[in-house]
């Protein structure tokens, strides 16, 4: 008996069913779910098989790719997700700023200098 042993143990995934793992079987019968009744209802509709089974597998094809198709460890919707997170939500022209810590030195001695000022003008100015 030989028994073939992945290189990277993370990679591997029990199986389940035949040589589909558990999410590829819930996927499949999702899409099933997904196809048939627009199938039936397509066909019956328009009376033609081609146009009704063209737009069932495109309905149920994303379920199927969620199922079978990882992307750097990670299932397609995580993907998508992440994608449209990178699109829309976050910035994309993140400008460097930086803090120079010298000149903040130097802009609280100028302070201090103007407000040391108005006090030596101010007690002046209560003496006389």
């Amino acid at each position: 008996m030989i028994v073939s042993i992945p290189e990277d143990i993370y990679g591997y995934e029990s199986k389940s069913v035949g040589n589909f793992t558990l999410r590829q079987v819930v996927c499949f019968c999702i899409a099933l779910a997904v196809i048939a009744p627009t199938l039936a209802l397509l066909y019956l509709l328009t009376g033609s098989i081609d146009l009704a089974a063209t737009v069932a597998i495109l309905l149920g094809m994303p379920v199927l790719l969620c199922g079978f198709i990882k992307q750097d460890g990670q299932p397609l919707e995580k993907v998508i997700r992440y994608k449209l997170l990178w699109k829309f939500k976050y910035p994309h022209n993140r400008p460097y700023q930086m803090d120079n810590l010298y000149q903040r030195i130097e802009k609280e001695a100028a302070r201090l200098e103007t407000e040391e000022a108005q006090n030596a003008s101010g007690d002046a100015a209560q003496k006389a």
